[in-house]
């Protein structure tokens, strides 16, 4: 069905992908780097908007959302939709795109907010530890396979959520900025969706197992989660009830399975492994900034392993949250393996020079944007029906 709709669409997605990825591979100059993944950042944002959802998708059901909260005025949203809960807030989210009379904003807007986020974190990450732009475009490469920017611009709030989530996570713990902005992004991420609450939750558990952080400051860290979980106990029960009730039902209901997603996910989970295994094998001078990082993605993937059996957790974590939180740890193993081949192997024939890392990221990421394309949700993506 609409055969020649979805390959046009996934052929414009890859094509699109792999230009950029080249463009990028051979840039040295960061501010053009920075340029290009903010216009690569507007053509995702484009190709959401023109994106045309089947009945069967989460956009389907969302647009018809849309329309709805559009015809109610401010007041009587307000009056209908408590703001302490996540229905209050993505109702919110879609009664500003409703007011447009433009329900195709509501992906272009969401593709932009999630896009403008994971990009800073790779631009900045990548500037601030001088990545080539080989490694950048690697890494780009490696997270836009995945496929799963058709559940940014379909399932919307999941990937909003931890899309904002991981920017504040990056600049705390990475950037070492702290700003008073970060308060209201985590909140709208908690409440816009439940999954997102859960590794937000995780964020702030995380460094108290971190050896590199200092005593006090685990301490305090302990302290200031026992005071927050009183404050969202006070506010924000009933939603927390509704977290456990949720993940109840997946866990112990017949939920929705894919093979193919599973197939993507193992393949990620194979770039991921090796990731952190490098990683474990550098100067820990030079991965200090990434233990947290690091931490929060086995314990992300340990989750994911222990979980297998429940596809829709499973598949959030390994598709959604971790290959974001791996791409400055890829980055800087990328750059790590490219300086050691260029002064212990440069010399040698290229035939005797053993397999890079960078070698074995690029055929998995283009063997897992294949399936994506092939069988995976991507091949969904369709701008127009004959």
């Amino acid at each position: 069905m609409f055969l020649f709709e979805r390959l046009f669409g996934v052929g414009v997605y890859a094509l699109v992908l792999v230009t950029v990825c080249f463009y990028i591979k051979g840039l040295v100059d960061y501010k053009k780097i920075k340029q290009t993944l903010t216009i690569y950042a507007f053509l995702l944002a484009a190709m959401g908007f023109f994106y045309v959802p089947y009945f069967t998708s989460d956009l389907y059901r969302i647009n018809e959302y849309v329309e709805y909260f559009g015809k109610f005025s401010f007041i009587d949203l307000w009056e209908k939709e408590p703001w302490n809960s996540n229905i209050g807030i993505s109702s919110l989210y879609y009664w500003v795109i409703g007011k447009t009379g433009i329900p195709q904003l509501l992906p272009f807007v969401n593709a932009l907010a999630c896009y403008g986020c994971i990009f800073y974190i790779i631009y900045t990450y990548a500037k601030k530890n001088n990545i080539s732009g080989k490694n950048i475009a690697i890494a780009l490469f490696f997270y836009m396979s995945s496929g799963n920017f058709i559940f940014v611009i379909t399932g919307i709030r999941c990937m909003l959520g931890i899309s904002l989530l991981s920017f504040c996570f990056f600049r705390e713990n990475i950037e070492k900025k702290f700003s008073v902005f970060h308060i209201p992004l985590y909140i709208i991420a908690a409440l816009i969706h439940p999954f997102a609450a859960v590794l937000i939750a995780l964020r702030f558990v995380i460094p108290v197992f971190d050896s590199k952080v200092a005593l006090w400051k685990r301490f305090i860290l302990i302290m200031g989660l026992g005071m927050g979980g009183i404050i969202a106990l006070m506010f924000f029960k009933t939603y927390i009830l509704k977290i456990f009730e949720k993940a109840e039902s997946y866990l112990s209901g017949d939920m929705y399975s894919y093979f193919w997603e599973y197939v993507i996910a193992v393949l990620t989970i194979i770039v991921v492994v090796m990731s952190i295994y490098k990683l474990s094998k550098m100067e820990k001078t030079e991965t200090a900034s990434l233990n947290s990082w690091k931490l929060y993605v086995i314990f992300s993937l340990i989750v994911a392993m222990c979980l297998c059996f429940e596809f829709t957790i499973f598949h959030r974590l390994t598709t959604y949250i971790i290959p974001i939180i791996i791409t400055p740890i890829l980055m800087s193993v990328l750059q790590k393996d490219e300086e050691t081949m260029n002064l212990e192997f440069k010399r040698r024939p290229i035939m005797e020079r053993p397999i890079t890392i960078s070698s074995c990221v690029v055929v998995i990421s283009l063997v897992t944007l294949l399936v994506a394309c092939a069988r995976g949700s991507l091949c969904s993506l369709k701008f127009f029906v004959i």
